[in-house]
């Protein structure tokens, strides 16, 4: 039987009971509810967006937190096991989404309740962070701010039809469909092999590889497998991009626009396929450099060390030693010698002390460098950081 916990005391997780108003988690009896409560509060159609989660994914419903006036939910918060694979090292994500508070309830502090329970959730069962989208104050109030580092870059058709690179390969580009599925596995194993990667197993990838109205395109050169892209309904938007040959991006890339004739696009790609990014950027009209996400960083030993061996495959990491002391949280001595990295807690004297958002931005963001309020003038910070923390999109809630 589902244990229910009632609002109106300060220990949100044990709680007390006031009038009919309660706390609890989503069961497969409250499967149907959850999603007409989200498309109603946000006026979207959830299975369409999201079919991994609302999609005859009863089981999904235990990753709600709802708060219940009487039988009919009044608001509800989403924490989604997400787990990301950086380097050959596992990190326990949590991915919080479909944040919803009944017009009605507004005002109640429901989110506020829920939140907390979900973030007390998250550190109780060692997870090493968190990913939200959102406005940034209000998600700061539990350690969530901007982190993480995306390239966008954007194409137009004079891109295409001014370049001097040539495309004789015959490329094709077919959507997903039962009849493809000879070719699943390869995709999946892509997919998989890749740096940096989302669990997504071949029987969820098809439905993950959709989320967020996108289409799920197989490429072939010359009649022969060669990679998979996730791009909006408009064919614009790649979210996503998997190739056998990355070196070939730019000319898949090419033939993509004009078989779509295309007269803008929007490509994502992340800093460590800095080759891809480079032969994209020379092409591209412009391209912006943004936060992925809003992060909540739980395991400050293993997030570091996972990402500091990603910027190893691209960037040379100098040997050094800094020692970190977020506030109220712990101390880490992070130790780079001959390649090797190490991220341990310490009780050494500290080089530098900062908040949890602070120390968040100086590690993951790209805006520390420009934070007069923070003294970066140990040698280590600027040859380390930031490092490129990710999320990747499809995969997100």
């Amino acid at each position: 039987m589902m244990t229910k916990y009632f609002i109106g005391y300060k220990n949100y997780s044990h709680g007390v009971i006031i009038m009919n108003e309660s706390v609890t988690k989503g069961s497969n009896e409250d499967y149907e509810e959850i999603i007409a409560f989200g498309n109603r509060v946000f006026n979207v159609d959830f299975p369409s967006l999201l079919p991994k989660l609302y999609v005859n994914h009863q089981e999904s419903s235990i990753y709600h937190h709802l708060v219940k006036e009487g039988n009919a939910i009044k608001a509800m918060v989403g924490s989604f096991p997400l787990d990301l694979n950086v380097c050959g090292i596992d990190l326990k994500v949590r991915g919080i989404g479909t944040v919803s508070v009944d017009k009605d309830s507004r005002g109640s502090g429901y989110m506020k309740v829920l939140m907390d329970n979900a973030v007390s959730e998250m550190r109780a069962e060692d997870y090493d962070f968190a990913v939200l989208s959102g406005q940034r104050q209000r998600y700061e109030y539990w350690d969530f701010t901007p982190c993480g580092v995306t390239i966008n870059l954007n194409f137009n058709s004079s891109n295409i039809k001014h370049t001097k690179i040539a495309t004789n390969d015959r490329y094709k580009f077919i959507k997903y469909d039962r009849s493809k599925d000879i070719d699943l596995a390869e995709a999946v194993n892509l997919h998989d092999s890749q740096l940096v990667h989302a669990r997504r197993p071949k029987s969820a990838f098809v439905e993950i590889s959709r989320s967020w109205n996108n289409n799920l395109i197989f490429i072939y050169k010359n009649d022969e497998f060669s990679g998979y892209l996730c791009a909006s309904d408009n064919y614009q938007n790649i979210s996503e991009i998997v190739l056998q040959n990355p070196q070939e991006i730019d000319k898949i890339f090419i033939a993509y626009m004009n078989n779509f004739n295309l007269e803008e696009s929007h490509v994502v790609l992340y800093l460590h396929r800095s080759e891809e990014v480079m032969k994209l950027s020379s092409l591209c009209e412009n391209y912006t450099i943004s936060s992925s996400a809003n992060i909540y960083i739980i395991n400050y030993e293993k997030v570091i060390k996972a990402f500091m061996e990603l910027k190893k495959t691209y960037s040379l990491l100098c040997d050094g030693t800094l020692v970190l002391n977020v506030e109220n949280i712990g101390r880490y001595q992070i130790v780079v010698k001959n390649g090797e990295i190490s991220v341990q807690q310490t009780d050494m004297a500290y080089d530098l002390s900062l908040s949890h958002l602070d120390a968040s931005a100086l590690l993951f963001s790209q805006t520390a460098f420009i934070n007069a309020s923070n003294d970066f003038t140990h040698p280590i910070v600027k040859a380390w950081f930031p490092l490129p923390l990710f999320f990747p999109n499809i995969d997100n809630v």
